[in-house]
């Protein structure tokens, strides 16, 4: 399986999980808000980091997230000024993250996500919150 990476896209903001839908009294399902803005920005953030003459990609892809977490605020000094890697293993959980992401790529970048046959996630903390997209082509020709 070769990949041809084909672009980068980086959010400056806090990674937001991508909610089950909530039912009002009524029985009508919604997204909260809060979610409904997030994707919103995505979107618009993608769009502004991609060329005017990009098509949408209809071919396999993978794609790697990384999501950064801001330190918490009683994280030791040396700990933030360190050049180790600090893993986050709490919530919100990486599918749901990864949800998120992808509905903004959608009919922007990817023309579906089920177009995305194998994926890289991790959560990190860092001193600054934001995500990271590698998106790349899957060069084969044993697909439908």
């Amino acid at each position: 399986m070769n990949k041809e990476k084909i672009i980068t896209l980086k959010f400056p903001f806090e990674p937001k999980a991508k909610q089950s839908f909530k039912y009002a009294k009524n029985g009508i399902k919604y997204q909260s808000k809060d979610v409904v803005m997030f994707e919103n920005n995505m979107k618009a953030v993608t769009i502004s980091q991609l060329s005017k003459n990009f098509k949408v990609i209809k071919s396999p892809v993978h794609i790697t997230y990384r999501f950064y977490y801001e330190f918490p605020k009683r994280t030791p000094k040396r700990i933030v000024n360190s050049n180790n890697v600090c893993y986050k293993y709490t919530r919100p959980d990486i599918d749901n993250l990864q949800k998120a992401v992808n509905d903004a790529l959608k009919n922007t970048v990817i023309c579906d996500d089920s177009i995305i046959v194998s994926t890289e996630a991790i959560k990190l903390y860092s001193e600054q919150s934001s995500i990271e997209v590698d998106i790349e082509i899957i060069d084969n020709t044993n697909y439908f």
